[in-house]
């Protein structure tokens, strides 16, 4: 098994037809300059996507008083970027935030059919322990996305810091649910804001007026 993320998958996946486009429109590809063009055309179309793209982060644990409102949080934004040209939404699939996200953007193609899901999993046994109903959620998450890809074939002791890097590396935006405590979100959030995404948390919104971007 390849290592790979959701953006090198749809990289080898659109690649094909990206040398298609380009040979229709430059016939000349034995040329230097052709091949030389043909590398910054694909740059190109890469740059774009990465700029359509958005991941999701957040706490396994969302309390009970608070999850009607995030879930009505989540389709706020979803539609926001939706309607600002984000087409991907790149979600680990772990428990608690991450299912509400990747729900949510399921439930939104309904309005914007032309969204994407893309599954980013840390490993294919991810759900060994966990309990049925959980692991049913994330088999109905799984048919549903549009891709899903996985970062490890088992897991390791570092599979799921690569899962978290490899959505914000290839990401604009970073939709997360934080609340200030020390975990992988607190991780994966401080690496978004370094790498200069834009951060839409969640958390801040709860019991505030929703006014983002």
């Amino acid at each position: 098994m390849i290592r790979c993320n959701f953006f090198t998958s749809y990289f080898f996946a659109h690649f094909v037809e990206l040398l298609f486009d380009f040979y229709i429109d430059k016939p000349d590809i034995k040329s230097y300059n052709a091949y030389e063009h043909l590398f910054y055309y694909v740059l190109l179309k890469v740059y774009i996507m990465k700029g359509q793209t958005c991941c999701f982060s957040g706490h396994r644990n969302i309390p009970e008083s608070e999850y009607i409102e995030l879930k009505k949080q989540l389709r706020d934004v979803v539609s926001i970027l939706a309607k600002r040209g984000i087409i991907y939404f790149g979600c680990g699939g772990a428990r608690g935030f991450d299912m509400l996200a990747a729900e949510t953007v399921i439930e939104m193609k309904r309005y914007y059919p032309d969204i994407r899901l893309i599954m980013v999993y840390p490993c294919r046994d991810q759900t060994r322990f966990w309990n049925n109903k959980d692991t049913e959620i994330y088999n109905i998450i799984k048919q549903q996305c549009d891709k899903y890809v996985y970062v490890s074939e088992s897991y390791t002791s570092n599979c799921m810091l690569l899962r978290n890097k490899h959505l914000v590396n290839n990401s604009r935006y970073c939709i997360c649910y934080f609340t200030g405590v020390n975990s992988g979100t607190s991780f994966t959030v401080n690496y978004a804001a370094s790498h200069g995404l834009t951060i839409i948390n969640l958390a801040k919104y709860i019991s505030t007026p929703f006014d983002i971007i």
